[in-house]
C-alpha cells in the first residue's frame, strides 16, 4: 500500500483520480509511461530538475514550463531567491518551450508580477502563482496556434545554480530597502546573513524593519539589535 502526505501533491493527484508517474524511476520507463498517456501537450511548474529529451518529444504540441523571472534573466533552479538578492524589482513569469538546455528555450508569453515590499517566500510565490492564470491564458492559446515563441536574447541571459553560504553575504553598499526584501524572503532558509559594519564582521539574523531615510554618522547597537546606515536609508536587524 502506498501512503500519501496531507496536502501533498499526490494525494491530490490520488482524490482526482489522475494518474502520478515518478520522475526518480529509469527514464525509459518514464517514457514509456508518458507516451501511453499521448499527451497533446506538457506543461512543468515548480520543478527543479531536468527534463529528459525523451519525455519532451513526446507531445505533438510540446512541453513548456512555467518559469518565476522574466527570461532570459534569471535562468535556473531558484530565480525567485536570486532575483531578491539582486535588488531587481523585475519580477515576473514566463512560459518558454522546453529544450535540453536550462530555461533557454523561446518564450511564448511573459508576466510581469508586482511584488510589495517585505515578503516571505511564502508570500512572494502566492503573488507569483496568482499571475499564472494570466500568463497560460494568453500563452496557451498561442501554443495551439502554432506560434513557436520568440527567441531569447543570449547577451541578456543570466544563470545561477542553487545559492551556497557566501550567498547569504549582505553588505552596507546596498540599500537598506534591498538588504531588507532579501532577509525577509529568505527567512525561512535559516542561515544568518554576514555583513562587516564599520570593520567589525557580525552575523545578521532577521531583518525587523528599514527607512529609506538617508542618514549619515553612527550605529546604535542595544542587546540583540543593530541600526546599519546603509548606502540609502536604514536597516534594524537582530543579529547573533
Amino acid at each position: 500500500m502506498v501512503t500519501y502526505e496531507a496536502n501533498a501533491l499526490d494525494a491530490l493527484a490520488v482524490e482526482h483520480d489522475i494518474q502520478v508517474i515518478d520522475l526518480r524511476r529509469p527514464i525509459t520507463e518514464v517514457a514509456v509511461a508518458v507516451q501511453a498517456l499521448q499527451p497533446e501537450l506538457i506543461l512543468v511548474s515548480c520543478y527543479a530538475g531536468k527534463i529528459a529529451d525523451e519525455i519532451l518529444e513526446i507531445p505533438r504540441l510540446g512541453a513548456f514550463n512555467i518559469h518565476p523571472s522574466l527570461l532570459p534573466a534569471f535562468r535556473g533552479p531558484v530565480p525567485l531567491f536570486w532575483q531578491f538578492r539582486e535588488g531587481t524589482g523585475q519580477f515576473g513569469l514566463s512560459l518558454h518551450r522546453m529544450t535540453s538546455r536550462f530555461d533557454a528555450g523561446p518564450v511564448i508569453s511573459s508576466q510581469p508580477v508586482e511584488m510589495p515590499q517585505g515578503v516571505s517566500q511564502n508570500e512572494a510565490t502566492r503573488q507569483i502563482a496568482a499571475q499564472i492564470d494570466t500568463l497560460l491564458n494568453d500563452g496557451l492559446p498561442a501554443v495551439a496556434r502554432g506560434d513557436t515563441g520568440g527567441e531569447q536574447d543570449e547577451e541578456l541571459a543570466s544563470y545561477q545554480a542553487f545559492p551556497e553560504v557566501t550567498d547569504f553575504v549582505v553588505w552596507t553598499k546596498w540599500s537598506a530597502e534591498r538588504i531588507f526584501n532579501f532577509m525577509r524572503a529568505t527567512a525561512h532558509l535559516g542561515q544568518s546573513y554576514a555583513c562587516q559594519i564599520e570593520g567589525q564582521d557580525m552575523q545578521l539574523r532577521h531583518a525587523l524593519t528599514y527607512s529609506s531615510k538617508t542618514v549619515s554618522g553612527f550605529i546604535v547597537q542595544q542587546e540583540d539589535t543593530i541600526e546599519i546606515t546603509c548606502s540609502s536609508g536604514i536597516l534594524l536587524a537582530s543579529y547573533y
